[in-house]
């Protein structure tokens, strides 16, 4: 698959909606602007448009993320944090 095949792929609507509904919907995440994913709900098809309009025309800002590994306490796993 070719990189632009791949990244059409990873943007199409429906991916976002898989990614917004597997991945946030539940776990009570709050956006940088503050805003909740059961008001994100309501206009969720129109902010997934921007998105994708955005991405398509080079001008949407991706968030950074700074990752951590996190002890989580003797003979735990490390548990990765990010943090914006």
């Amino acid at each position: 698959m070719s990189a632009a095949r791949s990244f059409k792929k990873h943007f199409a609507h429906k991916s976002l909606l898989r990614v917004y509904t597997d991945k946030i919907k539940e776990s009570g995440a709050i956006g940088l602007d503050r805003t909740r994913p059961a008001k994100l709900d309501a206009k969720l098809t129109d902010e997934l448009k921007l998105i994708i309009q955005k991405v398509q025309q080079g001008k949407y800002r991706f968030t950074a993320y700074k990752g951590a590994n996190r002890e989580n306490g003797k003979n735990r796993t490390l548990r990765f944090s990010g943090q914006p």
